[in-house]
């Protein structure tokens, strides 16, 4: 499983803005992602296309399909509750875990997909497991119904998470609702905060 969870982390970086290292990211998920045959398919059409373009094109290409498409944003809550207030629940659990593991979601909301991957890998394995199969993989269910099998550019970075998920991991279709209900709270023990919702903020800009 730590294996597993290593390959998660690989995915991270190829779902956040692309930097300078973005081609040798996709080179080290192709590696780690050996013996997966569709994942690795998706990853080498990435490659392909990352070769092909500058930076620019590909900061562009990221912004027209995860920043401005709803359907394909990159957070787990909206992806699970939209905007009802059960987001803003969501979004405290993950900053708590994230707290309890020493993690820091940077510029971007709690829920953001690739800190989610990582924090998988920072938890105990088994809460790892069912943040994954509760709460990350139907979010990424949801995201690929927007997102055409063969679409090219940075959507393969999506598609190819898609598969290795789907191989790897159930799907436990829609999440928990009750996040109360502690036999399905992955945050388990941690105290929430006065004050913790006004922490969250509705609009990133990711150049500040």
């Amino acid at each position: 499983m730590a294996a597993s969870f290593e390959i998660l982390k690989a995915f991270a970086p190829l779902l956040r803005y692309p930097g300078a290292q973005y081609g040798q990211n996709v080179e080290r998920a192709l590696t780690l992602c050996a013996h997966e045959p569709q994942a690795r398919a998706c990853l080498e059409r990435l490659k392909a296309f990352v070769a092909a373009h500058d930076s620019w094109s590909l900061e562009e290409d990221y912004t027209r399909t995860f920043d401005i498409n709803p359907a394909v944003a990159m957070d787990v809550g909206f992806q699970l509750f939209g905007l009802a207030y059960k987001r803003g629940e969501f979004l405290v659990k993950m900053q708590g875990a994230l707290r309890r593991v020493g993690m820091d979601a940077g510029t971007e909301l709690a829920d953001h997909l690739p800190t989610l991957l990582e924090l998988c890998a920072a938890l105990p394995a088994d809460e790892g497991i069912q943040l994954m199969e509760e709460c990350i993989a139907p979010a990424i269910k949801k995201m690929l119904e927007a997102v055409p099998k063969d679409a090219q550019g940075l959507a393969g970075a999506a598609l190819a998470l898609g598969e290795y998920v789907a191989a790897n991991y159930r799907c436990l279709g829609e999440a928990n609702p009750d996040l109360q209900d502690e036999a399905h709270d992955i945050t388990q023990g941690y105290e929430y905060e006065l004050g913790d919702l006004d922490d969250l903020r509705l609009g990133v800009n990711r150049h500040e």
